[in-house]
Formats: C-alpha cells, structure tokens, sequence
C-alpha cells in the first residue's frame, strides 16, 4: 500500500498512459523472480514492478 497522495482524475487524461501499462502488463510473463520495491512491497517479477509503477 502506497502512502502517496492519490487523488481522483478524469480518466481520458490518463487513458493513454493505462492503455500502455496495460500492453506492459500482457507482455509480463508467470516467471517467479521476486523483486522488491522502494515501496516496501515485493512483485512476482521485474515486469511487474515496472507495470506497478507505470
């Protein structure tokens, strides 16, 4: 659980950027190679984080 600030948006200022993370996020594979993040949370995988934080 993050401890930003979140705020809502309207999404078509940000449908781009989820119709992006959401194709990295269909390349992410099953693999288990934990990565842990600065956000003291641990992901499957760097693929994972990455969509995380898109």
């Amino acid at each position: 659980q993050s401890r930003r600030k979140v705020t809502p948006v309207d999404f078509e200022k940000c449908k781009s950027r989820f119709t992006k993370c959401s194709k990295q996020q269909q390349k992410c594979g099953n693999e288990i190679d934990p990565v842990c993040g600065s956000d003291a949370n641990t992901y499957t995988n760097q693929c994972q984080l990455i969509v995380a934080t898109c």
